[in-house]
């Protein structure tokens, strides 16, 4: 069995340190780096909170252009923060700059600051599994166009 080790980067922290890990993990052939999907900072009690937070595409996207090897992708992304069918192209597109190197993680999204703060529909915890499954089949489909 090959031990394989990967980075999951923090948002909170400025591009630069990002963009640096990102290239030493690379160098050093670490399998992959994930950045979290968080549209802005966590909150114990729930409630919007305000602070930079690096977007969970648009860095695996830069990261694409500034490294060779690692694997690259979202730990995870959030179902309910964006319409299915953008994440699959999204997600297609990325592949592709990336030369096949994204990896994809899904979750619930269910950090209710977020879903206040952005006005988002937040599915409840039971309907998650069928959400996620429809979310699924659209990201499946776009991916083999």
């Amino acid at each position: 069995m090959r031990l394989r080790l990967s980075l999951c980067v923090d948002p909170g922290r400025p591009w630069r340190d990002v963009l640096a890990l990102a290239r030493q993990a690379d160098r050093d052939g670490w399998h992959g780096v994930y950045v979290c999907d968080h549209l802005m900072p966590p909150d114990e009690a729930g409630r919007p909170a305000c602070g930079p937070v690096l977007e969970c595409w648009t860095v695996p996207a830069a990261l694409a252009s500034q490294t060779t090897a690692v694997r690259l992708g979202s730990l995870v992304l959030g179902n309910t923060y964006r319409h299915p069918a953008v994440v699959a192209n999204m997600a297609a597109t990325l592949d592709l700059i990336g030369g096949g190197r994204l990896v994809l993680g899904i979750g619930a999204g269910w950090q209710p600051n977020k879903h206040a703060a952005w006005r988002l529909l937040a599915s409840h915890p039971g309907s998650r599994p069928q959400v996620g499954n429809n979310r699924r089949s659209l990201v499946d489909h776009r991916g083999r166009a």
